[in-house]
């Protein structure tokens, strides 16, 4: 009689719960407006907005993605899954273009998110709507750019940024977003002219800044 008791008392309880939710998927773009384009780009503010947001260390990721590993001690990762939505947060402060010959032109900082799976249309669209302003392509990548001067934000068009890309950068301090595709992976990648008064810690730490800027990398 008691173990029916117990049986009946546990199966009430049982009823009468909530049940248990599943996981949202991680909204990807919402991760990289706030993590890359409210803050214009600062990787700073992106590297400690990430362990806030609950992102992990992921710079195990750098050393084994060949076109990048000669990078890895200038390249930051950190990775957040949730609902089956993973986001990669990457860093690469002080990146360079350069010309055919291999001379540097110009230094830009980039802050990027790699996510699995993505809809590489939905975020140019979402792009789109956030910037208030078309993409044109390069190659097979969707590219929004624009200069910030006295009145406020300017789309630079396609044909001005391929015979200008570097003066745009250097000169007029040209801001870049793409959105491209790679294997699995949609990236979202913010250019902004890079900070040249920052340095990075020597050796990698999953605890304290690694990129340092301004009167705090004194």
């Amino acid at each position: 009689m008691a173990r029916s008791v117990f049986a009946l008392a546990v199966a009430l309880a049982l009823m009468g719960a909530a049940p248990l939710r599943a996981q949202e998927p991680l909204d990807a773009f919402a991760e990289f407006t706030a993590l890359c384009l409210d803050w214009d780009g600062d990787l700073v503010a992106a590297e400690e907005l990430a362990k806030e947001r609950g992102y992990r260390p992921a710079q195990d990721r750098v050393a084994s993605v060949d076109v990048i590993r000669r990078l890895q001690w200038t390249t930051f990762a950190w990775v957040k899954s949730e609902g089956g939505v993973e986001v990669q947060l990457v860093l690469r402060p002080q990146s360079f273009i350069g010309n055919a010959n291999g001379t540097v032109r110009s230094y830009h900082d980039r802050c990027s998110v790699a996510v699995r799976p993505g809809q590489r249309g939905r975020f140019r669209n979402q792009l789109a709507e956030r910037l208030e302003q078309d993409s044109f392509r390069q190659k097979d990548t969707s590219v929004f750019a624009w200069t910030i001067g006295p009145q406020g934000r300017t789309p630079v068009r396609r044909n001005v940024f391929e015979n200008r890309l570097m003066s745009l950068f250097d000169e007029r301090g040209m801001r870049m977003a793409t959105v491209a595709e790679h294997r699995d992976q949609v990236i979202l990648s913010l250019f902004v002219p890079a900070r040249m008064d920052c340095r990075l810690r020597a050796e990698y730490s999953e605890t304290e800044p690694n990129i340092v800027c301004g009167r705090s990398g004194e």
